[in-house]
């Protein structure tokens, strides 16, 4: 099973009600307020790459800067902006995250359906099967702004 806690076993009506969920979730004042926070978050990463399977990581001990999935980069910028350094923002990230699968506890942490977690960590770590970071966080990207509704004018 996946971090998103997807498997192939929901069709039929069950299919359709979790489509239902996640497309309330998005559309709804909570989940577009999410949408617009996290897509202000994946801009200001300065290196336009996401990880996956983890909200936060180092690949190695010479990597302090570490990386963040599409979630993890609203948590960084949410610490960093409350004043902490990059690098202590992704060690409390790495520590608080870690093994997190299912999407209920980011649900939780980010005030968010967990229909909308779990949707998104499908969307960052296998809607794309592809390996290079920076496609990644550009197909994370465009989506997250696809799902944004257009304000009135």
């Amino acid at each position: 099973m996946s971090r998103s806690g997807y498997d192939d076993d929901c069709d039929g009506w069950d299919l359709i009600r979790w489509r239902g969920a996640v497309q309330s979730a998005i559309k709804g004042k909570r989940g577009q307020a999410f949408l617009r926070e996290l897509r202000d978050a994946l801009l200001a990463l300065p290196e336009k790459s996401l990880c996956t399977d983890d909200v936060a990581r180092r690949s190695s001990a010479a990597d302090p800067d570490g990386q963040v999935c599409a979630i993890g980069a609203l948590a960084l910028k949410r610490k960093m902006d409350a004043g902490q350094s990059r690098v202590d923002a992704i060690t409390v990230l790495i520590d608080e995250f870690r093994g997190v699968e299912g999407g209920e506890i980011l649900a939780e942490s980010f005030n968010i359906a967990g229909a909308l977690a779990k949707e998104l960590m499908f969307v960052n770590d296998e809607d794309l099967y592809e390996v290079d970071p920076p496609k990644r966080y550009a197909h994370v990207l465009a989506w997250v702004e696809s799902q944004i509704a257009k304000e009135p004018k």
